[in-house]
């Protein structure tokens, strides 16, 4: 065997192993996802200060006078495990990481009563899954999460 043909064996050797490595990271793949419960409300009052993310992503699109964080807490998954919790309203949230790519986490998401669907999850990237009805304003629900 030439010294070519040793370094491209060599080569293809670590690179079946590179991608062996890759594929059993995703199937055994682990996502922190840090969810935050906030009530918006046209009552006056503040913003609390651990939602100003999330206070600059709804200013946007909804229209409300105080902005309180009700619940945090952090969900620790792994591929294909169901995460899920209870709301203020009664209803209940579920998560469910699926794939881990380039792109980011593709993740089930059902919301009883509103959303069921599938959504990408970018790392540190800020997403808000919905805004029911609660109390006098608008239950939200913010996912950020972290691999």
């Amino acid at each position: 065997m030439s010294v070519n043909q040793a370094f491209a064996s060599i080569g293809l050797g670590v690179g079946m192993l590179l991608a062996a490595e890759a594929a059993s990271a995703q199937e055994s793949g682990h996502i922190r996802i840090e969810v935050m419960i906030s009530h918006i409300s046209d009552r006056a009052g503040s913003v609390d200060q651990r939602a100003l993310e999330l206070h600059r992503k709804l200013q946007q699109e909804f229209s409300y006078q105080s902005l309180r964080v009700l619940q945090t807490l952090q969900l620790a998954l792994v591929n294909d495990e169901v995460g899920s919790l209870r709301l203020p309203n009664g209803r209940h949230f579920r998560l469910r990481p699926m794939y881990h790519g380039d792109a980011g986490w593709l993740v089930a998401v059902q919301l009883e009563d509103g959303f069921d669907g599938d959504m990408r999850l970018r790392n540190h990237r800020l997403v808000v899954i919905g805004a029911q009805r609660f109390e006098d304003g608008r239950l939200v629900i913010s996912l950020k999460p972290v691999f």
